[in-house]
């Protein structure tokens, strides 16, 4: 533990990825409320240098709640990915190393902006109060978490270098849990965990609906296409697990086990290389 953990380690926030995640939540409401009101609110909250030095200071803290993306399911998908992933890193490295991997990256952000600014007017000169008040205002979008959430997955990437993420196999089984995970209480809960573990890479996504029929993880246990009682054909998890079985031969799993909590479980793995 070095000197500077033993003495702000005790300010570190803990679980900060669900804190981003969150913070995001309420940009999407304060984006939702603008269109409503026909007024784009967020405007107000983007890291724009330039009227930053004009007095709008919390522009240096409100950026964070800015989304990176328009809100839809594939972007829903990938904050449980990234959440994922970033409470993995969190567990492995340690709550105050995760912390100043994420806040530095906030502020070479920050300073990544400034930096950009001054380029500007290194090249064009001094520029008329209108034209650069527009100009920066449209390019502070630019400026967004988007690329820290890229640096949690080069991060695990570098961490776990034998962990292989299926392409667009998660994607497929949220899809699903989305679609057919409403709890009773008409809410949508989905649980994914990444985990190494006996030599194995593990992936499980979990589900409180009503869970998938005891016929259908039958049909994918003996590699056959899953066929439901109204005779309607879902492929999204046989070529899931057909995928795997292609990539990573015989040690490829694709389970479908009962969820003591309710609701479906799915569980991906394969060997380690």
């Amino acid at each position: 533990m070095s000197k500077f953990e033993k003495k702000f380690g005790k300010y570190a926030i803990p679980n900060l990825t669900l804190v981003l995640i969150m913070c995001y939540v309420a940009g999407y409401v304060i984006e939702m409320m603008g269109r409503a009101s026909n007024t784009y609110l967020l405007g107000f909250l983007t890291l724009d240098p330039y009227r930053i030095l004009h007095g709008q200071i919390w522009r240096l803290v409100t950026w964070v709640i800015v989304p990176p993306e328009s809100l839809g399911i594939f972007t829903i998908i990938m904050l449980f990915f990234y959440y994922s992933l970033g409470t993995t890193l969190e567990r492995t490295w340690g709550t105050y190393r995760y912390n100043v991997y994420i806040f530095s990256g906030m502020l070479f952000t920050i300073i990544g902006s400034f930096l950009c600014m001054g380029v500007v007017y290194l090249m064009y000169g001094s520029l008329p109060t209108e034209i650069a008040s527009a100009y920066f205002y449209k390019g502070s979008y630019a400026f967004s978490t988007y690329y820290i959430n890229l640096s949690i997955f080069l991060a695990f990437a570098a961490t776990y270098p034998d962990m292989q993420v299926l392409p667009y196999s998660i994607q497929t089984i949220v899809e699903n849990c989305v679609k057919y995970g409403m709890s009773k209480d008409g809410n949508i809960y989905i649980f994914i965990s990444v985990e190494q573990a006996e030599g194995r890479n593990i992936i499980k996504i979990s589900d409180r609906g009503k869970g998938i029929n005891k016929d259908i993880g039958a049909m994918i246990a003996e590699n056959q296409r899953v066929i439901d009682e109204y005779g309607k054909e879902h492929i999204g998890m046989y070529n899931v697990k057909s995928r795997m079985q292609m990539i990573f031969g015989d040690s490829a799993l694709f389970e479908v086990l009962e969820n003591p909590e309710g609701g479906s479980l799915i569980c991906m793995s394969w060997k380690m290389e």
